[in-house]
């Protein structure tokens, strides 16, 4: 059976932004008590899908470029579809990751936990891990609402900047969020305009949202872990040495001594 901490771990003692993890069925990814199906629990098997989706839709997107179409694609929308393809699999290179090393995760939110030091000498430190875990929640919900923007802003750019395309007849394809090269005719790409605008969104909205998602559990880990080592750097100093403070001597004690005293 694979370990499990999810019944302990909550979002009142976490350092990561659970209760956002939860809402949008990530964090449960890593749960070994859900329905499986093909031998992934639900939420995986979900991502899974999702995935493929995506992938669908950019070589969809992309698949123009096999063709000779009736207009030339500009240097920014080109930097623009390579920056988002480099973007996607890099996205998609994480999110497998994180599936294959389920157990692992689990096993690494037991750090970002402030039950997870539980020595005398750390616990009166842990005042230290309450600050930061504090500034680590406050940037993680400010990081996910600036990314919530970012994707408003980049669905309805392309409705305001065509609204200000006087003549739509040219032989010119109407902006769109990321400008793939679609295989159809500027015509045809115009008339179903719409199609392409969803397509395009539904790419904008998952691409954006697995890389948030991702950075929102794993950046806080990262610091998590630099807190915890900062606090048993605090605490155990003076490992090795017993301040006689009576006689202001200070006598070094062995390490099967220290082990007896504070860890066994």
């Amino acid at each position: 059976m694979e370990p499990s901490t999810m019944a302990t771990f909550n979002e009142h003692t976490a350092a990561i932004g659970l209760k956002v993890l939860k809402q949008f069925g990530f964090y449960q990814m890593f749960e070994s008590n859900t329905k499986k199906i093909f031998g992934w629990n639900v939420y995986q098997f979900s991502y899974i899908i999702l995935l493929m989706i995506n992938q669908c839709l950019i070589v969809f997107g992309n698949s123009g470029f096999l063709f000779e179409l009736d207009d030339t694609i500009n240097n920014i929308n080109l930097l623009l579809i390579i920056f988002s393809n480099s973007f996607n699999y890099l996205t998609v290179y994480k999110v497998i990751i994180l599936i294959l090393n389920k157990s692992k995760i689990q096993q690494v939110l037991d750090v970002t936990d402030l039950k997870f030091l539980k020595s005398k000498q750390c616990r009166d430190n842990i005042k230290i891990f309450y600050k930061h875990r504090n500034k680590i929640l406050k940037l993680s919900k400010l990081y996910f609402n600036f990314t919530v923007l970012v994707i408003i802003q980049w669905v309805f750019y392309p409705i305001i900047i065509n609204t200000f395309i006087l003549n739509k007849t040219d032989n010119r394809r109407l902006e769109n969020i990321i400008n793939r090269r679609y295989p159809v005719a500027v015509n045809t790409y115009n008339q179903y305009y719409a199609f392409y605008y969803i397509s395009e969104t539904i790419l904008a909205v998952i691409s954006l949202y697995l890389v948030s998602i991702i950075d929102i559990l794993l950046l806080p880990i990262g610091w998590a872990i630099i807190v915890q080592y900062k606090i048993l750097a605090i605490s155990f100093k003076n490992i090795g040495h017993n301040v006689n403070l009576q006689n202001g001597e200070t006598t070094f004690l062995s390490f099967d001594h220290f082990l007896k005293k504070y860890m066994l």
